[in-house]
């Protein structure tokens, strides 16, 4: 699944392995870094998290927001 094929009312989340800390990930700005066709799995090694700096094992969620 790519980034183009998420429907507008879907978000990115990322947890980290290491603290658990979660937060959200503006699709949009991924899609104008990497490309709207960027396979969305290919992301997990660039993650990192913002509260530790952890940037080993952390997942993606997504969620789908209020229509």
């Amino acid at each position: 699944m790519t980034l183009a094929d998420l429907a507008e009312w879907y978000v990115l989340g990322g947890l980290c392995s290491r603290c658990a800390h979660k937060g959200w990930i503006d699709r949009w700005e991924i899609a104008r870094r990497f490309g709207r066709r960027t396979i969305i799995v290919t992301l997990l090694p660039k993650l990192r998290c913002t509260a530790c700096g952890n940037d080993r094992g952390n997942t993606l969620r997504t969620g789908r927001i209020k229509r």
